[in-house]
């Protein structure tokens, strides 16, 4: 895998450092409706595009959940940050997840936003959804040319539970 730095943008200065992970079908300008109620003094805010959002639309790569979490382990190594927090909302909530299952030791905190699990989630067929048997496996992706057809269930190769690997003193809320 090659670098790759995810685009983003910088809130704040404080101690605290936090990316904030949108969800699938946005970019980081959905969080641009809590910037003003943001703490910058005690938080500093990375606001990312995964690739194939936003800046990062035309980003080559795997599009899949593990791989964004790679992504943002290089960013936060890139701004120098040790450890750090994610809010994610929906698809970025998996993220967080999978964030756990590579890097738990540089997690401080995980606070999802409606999220959606890593390991994905079976849908009734009357939602006119594949079933998990017909999804390629992979392990949740976020791939641009699926995103039309609502991709839903459990991969093939169900992923670890990432709840195993929560960071020995950290609360997950």
């Amino acid at each position: 895998m090659t670098s790759y730095t995810l685009p983003h943008e910088l809130h704040g200065d404080g101690p605290h450092k936090v990316f904030a992970v949108h969800g699938w079908f946005t970019d980081r300008s959905a969080y641009a409706g809590v910037l003003p109620d943001l703490d910058r003094t005690e938080f500093t805010y990375a606001l990312v595009d995964l690739r194939g959002y936003g800046g990062g639309k035309h980003a080559v790569g795997a599009d899949t959940t593990a791989e964004a979490a790679l992504d943002l382990v290089e960013l936060a190594d890139q701004l120098g940050w040790e450890r750090f927090s994610v809010v994610g909302h929906s698809m970025g909530g998996a993220v967080g997840q999978r964030l756990l299952a590579v890097a738990p030791h540089r997690l401080r905190r995980l606070v999802g936003v409606s999220p959606v699990p890593a390991s994905a989630l079976a849908l009734p067929p009357e939602m006119g959804v594949p079933r998990s048997s017909e999804v390629e496996s992979g392990g949740g992706s976020c791939s641009r040319t699926r995103r039309t057809s609502r991709r839903t269930g459990a991969p093939s190769s169900t992923p670890p539970r990432v709840a195993a690997a929560r960071p020995p003193g950290s609360t997950i809320w």
